[in-house]
């Protein structure tokens, strides 16, 4: 499905909504080119059953790109990743966790409920592979392609990927909402994968 940008109060309050009625989530964030322990916030990409992805860019610098939320309309998207009642699906679990709780415009909240982490899942399933991008986990577990992250915002410089800081909206918005839609169904799959590996107990 089409992956929407959203900016505005209330399709903002739709999506918490959405989630919490659901009771689960998918969620992946996008950073800016500081090291990771520095990093702030680009973007954040929610995707809820039933619906299209939610792309919310934050940090997008280039002539035109649109405005982040204020703070208060986020204020709702923040409980709700607070919230342990509802799970969160995501890749990379340890850097979702950090970077919330950093010290930056957007920090300093503690997300709670991580269920399935597609990073993780991936390295047991195949111990022997490097740590994957999650387009090449979402191709290698849900069967989606997707393009490089280099294809979308180019080559990566020193020590971080690449990030979709400088990268225009609408092109940036698709590449993420998909990965984060495809989050959902190959976390339904997990448990009986892991179960035929022999790692269910893990």
């Amino acid at each position: 499905p089409d992956t929407r940008v959203v900016v505005r109060r209330e399709a903002i309050a739709e999506l918490v909504a959405a989630a919490r009625q659901a009771g689960r989530m998918a969620i992946t964030i996008e950073l800016d080119p500081e090291r990771p322990e520095r990093a702030g916030l680009v973007a954040v990409v929610v995707s809820v059953p039933g619906q299209p992805p939610a792309y919310l860019p934050l940090g997008h610098r280039y002539i035109g790109a649109p405005a982040p939320p204020p703070a208060g309309d986020l204020a709702p998207l923040f409980e709700l990743l607070a919230d342990p009642s509802v799970a969160k699906i995501t890749h990379d679990a340890k850097g979702l966790i950090r970077t919330f709780a950093g010290a930056h415009v957007h920090g300093g909240v503690a997300v709670a409920g991580v269920v399935e982490d597609t990073m993780l899942a991936a390295f047991l399933l195949d111990p022997t592979a490097e740590a994957e991008p999650a387009e090449a986990v979402v191709e290698r577990l849900g069967g989606v392609l997707l393009p490089r992250r280099a294809t979308i915002a180019g080559r990566a410089k020193g020590y971080t990927k690449a990030s979709l800081e400088t990268v225009d909206v609408e092109r940036a918005a698709p590449w993420a909402g998909a990965i984060a839609h495809a989050l959902l169904p190959i976390a339904d799959e997990l448990p009986r994968r892991l179960d035929a590996s022999g790692l269910s107990s893990l």
